[in-house]
């Protein structure tokens, strides 16, 4: 019987998790999946873990590549899915038992089905916070609302993230989508998107279904934006997808979302940033904001609020000095906090 589903796993140095992920998975109440395990050049046991869970289940597909990024494992999935509709789920996450029969329920041809997340956050092996991201929206949609409350659905978490989402394969297909390969950071948001600007509905289930794995010390997210050029690289790419979605739907919350997005990473940037100097800041944030897609989005009515017009327009102004104490003391707080929460847990 041909399969419904393509579930599609990267697999990068997740040994300590991928066993939980793939059983989640094979423990679905809805059985006509094939799950797809893409070992992405893994240096630990996780190709190993991947052929050793294949042997087990002929529902699981393995396959061993050099190391590209999570885009390029999606990719190659991609090429090799053969279910009507695909889910893209990470090594070391979670989903509910019935994930799949939920699902179900909002896969459909030339739409976008989105469904809730929970972020568990983890201390070693315990679970320390769970946020429940339940979708606030809830029933069908077309772009153009999505268009219309653009803020709205991106900070509900409906539209960053790949995992929550089930996509119509043959539409996927049909647009020659893939994942903007050398993407580190939002990579999902603007594979979403572009695929987004050609469905005609949106199917939300507000359940939350799907559960990310979250480190407590976030490593990962901090090593993504370390780099200030890879990370304008990143938003560039992402801005340009962003202006055409603005053509297709022109809402100018679309560009704020984005400008205000651009500028929030550059808080977060210089917020886990070693050495804060105004020597070391000025060239690369006077670059940083100069960047021709944001001023395009800007141009175009992306609206700056807030704390982010405030950084921006003190970057405008060369004001580096308030800049650089600013985020010392930022950081300092920070530190403190940290200190305060390792004492406490002794």
């Amino acid at each position: 019987m041909p399969v419904k589903y393509s579930i599609i796993v990267p697999v990068y140095n997740c040994e300590p998790y991928l066993k939980n992920c793939v059983d989640s998975i094979l423990s679905q109440t809805y059985g006509l999946f094939e799950l797809l395990l893409i070992d992405d050049g893994s240096t630990d046991k996780s190709g190993e873990i991947c052929d050793t869970l294949a042997n087990s289940d002929e529902r699981i597909r393995v396959f061993h590549k050099a190391n590209g990024g999570a885009a390029d494992a999606r990719n190659y999935g991609l090429n090799l899915a053969q279910g009507a509709f695909v889910l893209f789920i990470d090594g070391d996450d979670t989903v509910s038992p019935d994930c799949l029969q939920m699902v179900d329920s909002i896969a459909a041809e030339d739409t976008l089905g989105i469904f809730g997340m929970s972020f568990d956050c983890y201390q070693g092996n315990s679970i320390i916070r769970r946020d429940l991201l339940s979708c606030k929206y809830n029933g069908v949609f077309s772009p153009k609302d999505i268009a219309c409350d653009f803020s709205g659905f991106f900070t509900d978490n409906q539209l960053s993230s790949a995992c929550n989402k089930v996509f119509d394969r043959h539409l996927i297909e049909k647009l020659h989508l893939r994942f903007a390969k050398g993407m580190t950071l939002y990579e999902d948001f603007d594979f979403v998107i572009r695929y987004l600007m050609y469905t005609s509905f949106v199917s939300i289930l507000p359940t939350a279904l799907y559960h990310y794995r979250l480190s407590s010390n976030n490593d990962h997210f901090n090593c993504r934006i370390s780099k200030l050029e890879q990370l304008q690289g990143n938003l560039s790419t992402l801005g340009r997808t962003l202006l055409s979605f603005f053509r297709h739907y022109p809402e100018r919350q679309v560009l704020s979302v984005y400008s205000n997005l651009y500028i929030q990473m550059l808080d977060q940037h210089l917020l886990q940033r070693p050495r804060i100097t105004k020597e070391s800041l000025q060239k690369e944030l006077l670059s940083y904001c100069s960047n021709a897609v944001l001023e395009e989005a800007i141009e175009l009515g992306g609206e700056l609020n807030g704390a982010e017009l405030r950084l921006f327009q003190q970057v405008q102004a060369g004001d580096f000095p308030s800049i650089v104490a600013h985020y010392r003391k930022r950081q300092l707080k920070l530190r403190i906090k940290r200190f305060v929460k390792r004492i406490v847990r002794k």
